[in-house]
């Protein structure tokens, strides 16, 4: 079928421009509604809480009864390790924290950047899960781990997994989720597309692209977002690590067919041990 070649071009020029505006991390404020929606509760956040709380008891030297989830989101991981320790979580978002305070409200939640935060408190185990690949370069991920390494208790533990590292990533990679739910009376059908792109192998920061395509009550609207990203070759994670004062251990798993590794940093009880 021949179509219109001018009113095709007006519809790239359209998208084009939707997902050049300068709109990032949507997904972690006026987009946060949907982020309920997006991977399973149970089967996704529980299979790995489950791994970092074997991580814990088998990295620390201490008892773990307090953890600290920093980059705790809309509260998914704090909705499991609650049922084994006592937890509190940390965000940069406002909205985010609304979302975990709603999952989780005997849960502490503190509005805080997770490479800056002061509590004046330790804990007996710490968690970073994906929010860390916000940090774009290798000065960031130090801050990260300096902050954690300070608000853990001797012989506590770090856990903490890079989404992706120099070793694993795909250009182009696209992926789709389909989530479905019935808010206030109203059915939503919300089909996540995400793509990865790397426009120069030789810095420190990949592109995530979010495509939200959202029915309600079988009418769709389409809303894109824009994400800036850390990546780096294990060994430079392995650095960071070791520089801040942990001793390191690597922990390898497989989800969904994926490896994934998640870093232990144990916290010595002298600067000797």
């Amino acid at each position: 079928m021949r179509v219109n070649g001018a009113t095709v071009k007006r519809k790239e020029i359209f998208c084009l421009e939707k997902i050049t505006e300068n709109h990032e991390n949507r997904l972690y404020s006026d987009l946060s509604w949907i982020w309920p929606l997006w991977g399973d509760l149970e089967k996704d956040y529980g299979v790995y809480c489950e791994r970092v709380s074997r991580i814990f008891e088998e990295t620390a030297r201490i008892p773990i009864k307090t953890v600290l989830d920093i980059g705790c989101g809309g509260g998914k991981n704090l909705y499991h390790l609650k049922k084994r320790y006592a937890v509190t979580g940390l965000d940069l978002s406002p909205q985010m924290l609304s979302l975990a305070n709603d999952l989780n409200p005997a849960c502490e939640t503190i509005l805080g950047d997770m490479r800056s935060f002061s509590l004046n408190r330790s804990f007996d185990a710490v968690l970073i899960d994906d929010a860390v690949s916000y940090m774009i370069d290798q000065a960031e991920l130090g801050m990260v781990f300096d902050c954690a390494y300070k608000h853990l208790n001797p012989g506590g533990v770090m856990a903490v997994t890079p989404d992706r590292t120099r070793e694993n990533f795909v250009q182009n990679e696209t992926t789709t989720t389909l989530g479905e739910k019935t808010i206030k009376g109203d059915r939503f059908e919300i089909v996540f597309v995400e793509n990865t792109y790397d426009a120069d192998e030789a810095d420190s920061v990949y592109e995530d692209i979010m495509v939200f395509f959202i029915r309600k009550n079988g009418k769709l609207t389409i809303e894109t977002d824009r994400h800036r990203l850390g990546i780096f070759f294990f060994a430079d994670w392995r650095r960071c690590i070791q520089e801040t004062g942990f001793i390191l251990s690597e922990y390898e798993d497989t989800f969904d067919r994926q490896k994934y590794t998640t870093f232990g940093g144990l916290k010595p009880f002298s600067a000797s041990s």
